[in-house]
């Protein structure tokens, strides 16, 4: 055929072009990747004037058709590399075959020779993708010297047999999951919603929905940049039908969102978010599963043959990613036998020091902000408010602390990661009361009579009422520490409003659920 090589600026890649290269990716069976199409590079390029300016694409044509493409940037320095290490996890030459034709990747490098590029660094290229090593191969045919190095890798699990083979196959992370979801569903409904494969659940609004549970997950909110880039980025890939938005919803409330592209036969999980503050309950463990399920019974797609977790590591895909080929981090020189000797080392000098520099920044910042937080508490000023039984009846019952499922609720109303870490913040003699019809509180009384916790399942609740229903029924006052900037050194009542409504099995006054309550194992004198 009559390939041309040409170097493409980010000006030249029209719809047309763009319809093109992003059908390339799609046709490459277990290589298929998010990362290769332009609809991943456009919502790049959008996002970063300064990525815009420095994007080059050297490309092979067929006519006016792309048969190979390699997306770089061009550095003050003059070095070409992969577009954008920092916000993707690998890359690759982008080709539209399952197998490469050495020709093509030949006619690539000798692109990349005529247009300048003397220093090429392409990162995370993986080894198991037979156009790597081609193009490895046509590089050093065209006088470059090479060199390579192993760095991270995929996570990846083959599929055989459809949905019930993979249950097959990963059968003790389907138990684990269906464990939490078990603890769940008898006390609220656990539902999982789709966004991106019908009009009226579009994915910006899956968006919205899972932008607001990153911000609300360990991870912390999105950076404007990153935000323009993910929302660019799934609203070209739902008009390509490969985006979905999965969101798992606890008695109606988005509690975890998981976000995956469907390529021809692979499935990709790009990424996920969950409230941390229902980390007792393991929502992202629930989502993990249900939406794996949701993705092999897509009515718009066929089961997938390939689960691509992406590079990286977690606990998760430490159990769901058995197949792990190594990603190559590639330099490549021209020209220049000293530059190709010592390029490795200043490229890696280039990225590792700012990642070391950050790390540290973060060590000192999270350092600070802990320094910070325990000095705060040490100048917290509160006021002591006595409160006497109330004139009208107090309607008030102890709760069963022993209940597994209860200290899961208060772990969840408290943000903690476990009812085990609850406990640990409780003293000896503590009870746990639920005040007021429904109940409007939960609160947890020392042996002194000191209130030190209290969840409000009505916010319009005031903890003076809440106190005197509960020293009524006690016969007696108790007393609990509010925050007053004039007041006496001490620690403030800790206060929660509910995330989670209590439960319907539990409205009597008296007891939790009338099954046999989970047991732990984990007691506490006194309580």
């Amino acid at each position: 055929m009559g390939y041309r090589g040409t170097i493409l600026r980010v000006g030249d890649v029209d719809e047309r072009f763009g319809a093109r290269w992003d059908a390339l990716p799609a046709g490459r069976a277990d290589q298929a990747d998010v990362y290769d199409s332009w609809a991943w590079h456009a919502a790049a390029v959008q996002a970063d004037r300064g990525l815009a300016r420095s994007f080059r694409l050297p490309a092979v044509l067929d006519g006016d058709d792309p048969v190979a493409l390699l997306p770089v940037t061009v550095t003050r320095s003059g070095a070409w590399r992969s577009v954008g290490p920092d916000i993707r996890p690998r890359s690759r030459v982008v080709i539209g075959t399952e197998d490469p034709d050495p020709e093509v990747l030949g006619r690539l490098a000798e692109t990349l020779a005529e247009g300048g590029a003397r220093a090429l660094a392409l990162h995370r290229l993986p080894s198991r993708d037979p156009a790597t090593h081609d193009l490895l191969r046509a590089l050093r045919d065209m006088g470059y010297e090479v060199a390579v190095r192993k760095r991270s890798a995929d996570r990846l699990a083959q599929v055989e047999d459809g949905w019930a083979g993979h249950g097959r196959t990963f059968k003790s992370f389907a138990k684990y999951a269906r464990r939490f979801s078990a603890r769940i569903e008898p006390l609220w409904s656990l539902t999982l919603d789709t966004y991106g494969t019908q009009p009226d659940a579009p994915l910006a609004e899956g968006f919205a929905l899972y932008a607001d549970l990153q911000a609300r997950s360990w991870k912390g909110p999105f950076d404007p940049a990153t935000r323009m880039r993910r929302a660019a980025l799934l609203n070209r890939t739902e008009e390509l039908g490969w985006a979905r938005i999965y969101v798992l919803r606890i008695d109606g409330q988005p509690v975890a969102g998981h976000v995956w592209f469907r390529l021809g036969k692979v499935a990709i999980w790009m990424s996920t978010a969950h409230d941390q503050r229902l980390n007792a309950l393991s929502p992202g463990t629930i989502v993990q599963w249900w939406a794996q399920e949701r993705i092999f019974h897509d009515r718009l797609c066929e089961p997938p043959g390939l689960l691509d977790f992406l590079p990286g590591g977690s606990p998760q895909k430490d159990r769901l990613s058995p197949d792990r080929p190594p990603l190559l981090e590639v330099d490549a020189v021209r020209k220049s036998i000293v530059a190709g000797v010592t390029l490795p080392v200043r490229q890696q000098e280039r990225r590792i020091l700012p990642a070391v520099h950050a790390r540290a920044d973060a060590r000192i910042r999270s350092y600070r902000e802990r320094w910070s937080m325990r000095a705060g508490q040490r100048q917290r000023r509160v006021r002591r408010l006595d409160v006497a039984p109330g004139t009208r009846d107090g309607r008030a019952a102890p709760l069963d602390v022993e209940d597994a499922a209860l200290r899961r609720y208060l772990a969840v109303a408290a943000g903690q990661p476990s009812p085990e870490a609850t406990l640990e913040r409780w003293d000896d003699g503590d009870q746990w009361w639920r005040v007021g019809d429904g109940p409007t509180a939960l609160v947890r009384i020392g042996s002194d009579r000191v209130i030190r916790e209290v969840v409000r399942l009505d916010t319009d609740e005031h903890i003076d009422s809440v106190a005197a229903q509960l020293a009524t029924v006690l016969a007696g006052s108790v007393s609990v520490f509010l925050p007053d900037d004039d007041g006496e050194a001490g620690t403030p009542v800790d206060v929660y409003d509910a995330l989670l409504r209590w439960p319907g099995g539990w409205e009597d006054a008296g007891s939790q659920p009338d099954a046999a309550p989970e047991r732990s194992g984990i007691r506490r004198t006194g309580v």
